[in-house]
This record gives C-alpha cells, sequence and structure tokens, in this order.
C-alpha cells in the first residue's frame, strides 16, 4: 500500500498543498458562479432564474445516473495504480457513450410528463435544448476525476477554472446576443461544458492517457463492481441536494423556485471548505493503511468542522444585506430559507469528510446507505412543510436531513476506526500549531 511523506498529519506536504489548491481553486470558481448567478437573477428575475434551475437539474440527474460511478471508480483505481491510465480513459469515454446517448433518447420521451409536474407555464421547449449536455456532461466528470486519483491538481483545479469563466464569458456574449434570454443562458452552460471536455482530452493526451474508446472487461467490471456500491448513494445525495427544487415547482411557483435556488446557493458557498478538503482525502485515504487513516480523519474533521461554523456564523449574520445588495430586494425571500438551511450545511460538512474517508478504506456502500435514509427523510418533510411554509419548510427539511446523515457517518467512522467524539470535535493545542507549520512548509516550499 502506498503512502505519503505526510501521511500522519495534515500540516505541510502535499496533502495541505493539494487542499489550499483545490480550496484557491473552488474559490475562484465561486467568484466566477457569483458573477454568473448575479447576472441571471438581475437579468431573468425570479421567475426566469426558476425555469433555469428546472431546465438545467434534468440533463444533471440524466448524466449522474448514467456515470454508474465511474468517476468514484477512476478516482480509487488511479490512486491504488492497478490499471494503466489508457484503460482507465477508454473505459471512461465507452460508458459516457453507451449510456449517455440512449439516456438522452429515453428522457426525451418522458419530457412532456416531467414539464407537466414541474413547469406550470408554456416552459417546456428549454428541458429540450439542455439534453445535448448529458454526454459531455459524464465525459467531463469521468475524465476529470480520473486527474484527481492522480493528484494533478492543476489540471484538475483548471478545468473548474475553464468551465466557470468560459460559462461566464459566453453568457454575456449570448444573453447581449440574444432576445431569448433563458434560451441564451441555455446555449452559454453547453459551449462552456463542451470547451471544458476539450481541454480535459487535451490533458489526457498530454499526460500520454490515450484518447481511445475502448474496453478492458476486468476493469470495466471492477469499475462498476466498486462504482456501483456507492453510485446509488451518490444520485440520492445529488437528489437531496436538489429534489426540493422539484417540490418546491410542484407545490408553489417558479418565483418560488427561483427565490429557493438562490438561499441554496448562497448557503452552498460554505461546503467549499469541506469540499476542498474530502476531494483531496478520498485518494489519500485510498492509498493509506487503516492505522494511518485512523490518525489522520480525525484531525483533518476537527479543522473542517469549526471553520465550517465559523463561516456559517457569518453567513448568517450578514445574509440579509448581502442577497438584497447581490440579488435585489426582488429576492428578500430568500433570506430566511438561507437561514434555515445553515444548521444543515454545518451538518453535512462532517458527512463530506467522513463519507470521503469511508469510501478510501473501501466501503463506498455506506455513502448509499446514509442518502438514501436522508433522501426519504427529505422528501417526507418537503411535503408536510412545503405546502404550509412554502420555501422555509424546504430549508428545514433539508436541515434536517442533512443532520441525520451526518450522525449515520458518524457512527460508522467511529465504529470501524476507534476514534471517540472527543478525537471528532474537540480542538487541542497541536491543532493550533499546525497553521504555523504549514506557513512555514510553504515558505521554504517543502
Amino acid at each position: 500500500m502506498k503512502t505519503d511523506p505526510d501521511s500522519q498529519t495534515p500540516r505541510g506536504g502535499a496533502f495541505t498543498r493539494d487542499v489550499f489548491s483545490v480550496f484557491g481553486t473552488q474559490i475562484i470558481v465561486l467568484l466566477g458562479a457569483a458573477v454568473t448567478s448575479i447576472a441571471l437573477a438581475r437579468m431573468l428575475g425570479p421567475s426566469g432564474k426558476g425555469i433555469m434551475a428546472i431546465a438545467m437539474l434534468a440533463p444533471q440527474l440524466i448524466a449522474l445516473a448514467g456515470g454508474l460511478g465511474v468517476n468514484i471508480a477512476n478516482t480509487y483505481f488511479a490512486g491504488r495504480s492497478e490499471y494503466p491510465d489508457r484503460f482507465l480513459v477508454g473505459n471512461s469515454l465507452l460508458v459516457s457513450l453507451v449510456t449517455g446517448i440512449p439516456l438522452t433518447a429515453v428522457f426525451l420521451l418522458w419530457v412532456p410528463t416531467f414539464s407537466g409536474m414541474f413547469f406550470k407555464d408554456p416552459s417546456v421547449h428549454y428541458l429540450y435544448w439542455t439534453l445535448p449536455l448529458v454526454t459531455f456532461l459524464l465525459i467531463n466528470e469521468n475524465l476529470s476525476y480520473l486527474l484527481l486519483g492522480h493528484r494533478k491538481m492543476m489540471q484538475f483545479n483548471f478545468t473548474k477554472i475553464w468551465q466557470a469563466f468560459s460559462y461566464l464569458i459566453f453568457l454575456i456574449v449570448l444573453l447581449y446576443a440574444m432576445n431569448e434570454k433563458i434560451m441564451g443562458a441555455i446555449f452559454a452552460n453547453i459551449l462552456s461544458v463542451t470547451a471544458t471536455v476539450a481541454v480535459a482530452l487535451t490533458f489526457m493526451k498530454k499526460n500520454g492517457y490515450g484518447l481511445s474508446v475502448s474496453y478492458h472487461a476486468s476493469l470495466f467490471r471492477e469499475s462498476l463492481k466498486f462504482g456501483l456500491k456507492g453510485h446509488l448513494g451518490t444520485i440520492f445525495q445529488y437528489l437531496n441536494y436538489r429534489m426540493d427544487l422539484l417540490i418546491v415547482a410542484y407545490f408553489l411557483t417558479v418565483s418560488s423556485v427561483g427565490h429557493y435556488e438562490v438561499a441554496v446557493l448562497v448557503a452552498e458557498t460554505i461546503w467549499y471548505i469541506p469540499n476542498s478538503i474530502s476531494q483531496i482525502l478520498f485518494p489519500k485515504i485510498a492509498a493509506s493503511d487503516k492505522a494511518e487513516a485512523d490518525q489522520f480523519t480525525p484531525i483533518v474533521l476537527r479543522h473542517t468542522f469549526y471553520w465550517t461554523v465559523l463561516s456559517s456564523l457569518v453567513l448568517f449574520a450578514i445574509s440579509g444585506p448581502l442577497i438584497q445588495f447581490l440579488f435585489t430586494a426582488a429576492f428578500s425571500p430568500s433570506i430566511l430559507a438561507l437561514q434555515l438551511l445553515l444548521p444543515g450545511i454545518v451538518a453535512l460538512s462532517i458527512w463530506k469528510v467522513l463519507i470521503n474517508d469511508l469510501t478510501g478504506r473501501g466501503y463506498p456502500q455506506y455513502r448509499t446507505y446514509s442518502t438514501v435514509v436522508s433522501l426519504f427523510l427529505t422528501i417526507g418533510l418537503d411535503f408536510l412543510l412545503i405546502p404550509s411554509w412554502g420555501i422555509k419548510g424546504a430549508a428545514v427539511a433539508t436541515s434536517v436531513a442533512y443532520g441525520v446523515s451526518s450522525l449515520l457517518s458518524l457512527y460508522w467512522f467511529i465504529r470501524l476506526s476507534g476514534a471517540g467524539l472527543r478525537d471528532l470535535f474537540v480542538l487541542r493545542m497541536e491543532d493550533l500549531r499546525y497553521y504555523g507549520e504549514m506557513i512555514r512548509s510553504f515558505s521554504v516550499g517543502k
């Protein structure tokens, strides 16, 4: 089993540099996404923003379902160097094509039913235009996770930045060039994802991974065997993130969807901290032995948890003026929904760290178990609370469901690692010393 020089602690070394690299990238992406979201909100209003949210949700969900967990398997097998990279690339392209194209065709037949449930106005044609995204989304996801598995962080980060800012550039051009603003936003999204796939393919060739679509029986079986254990969990977690948008659309209006989407987007900026850490934690744990993982992850969680709590408190305090300044007073209903989402955002930061540790240890099924429970809880509470509380009910339902996911991940991690709650949440003096050591390690290029 491979280990890293920084295997014992998260201070200094490759792990810390990679975390800061991903976090810095996500901050840059956040800036691009924030400008994009503000521009869309101001030009489309709550109703148009809601239509865009539902229209773009469809291809994202189809692509997620069609991925079959190959993205996670790519990170796992790349980290362990069990298969040649040309096999991983060939398998990724093959799965993307053989699932993406048929799923797109099937969904075309289902569009009238889907639109009748969630669109309250003649907006169904927008769904048809978003569907070409499916196959490109699959290719992009599978190849980027391969870069992550090899910790090609410069390339991985560049693809994320490129997608965010190419979307912004295409959006600015098309919003001013086209009278139909929603169509302009959809075309901008398609162009940005396509351009990002081109960049990812370029990196595959540059790294010597190859670009052929190929079938390798053993890798195909092992990818599906590993990926599918956690794939349902990935789908269910995405539904946890976005199902409430659909249920809001079912019970309320597209304007309410627009209000709630803004609350969700702003709240989820807090996740840039745990997302950056958990993305690097997964391949690191896959390359570590149990003793190293048992010692390493509690330290990571302590730092992640308290930074997330601090960020959430700041966002809670400034949420009112922030939303009205950035998105205009038309989005004032988003403020309370945002504040009610924050406890769940903090809770799920715990889940994000621990579930990636568990997946890196070879237990991707725990992702599925926790998200199935959480999803059904979200749906049940949404149907109970949204009709009477509106988008505030959706926010409460989400926070409760995220809390349950967190508790389940804590139970499984403690059982497997032998760590206690004190190890996971009580800060130590040595934790405070890590920051000085990290600064010194960067300053000397360690």
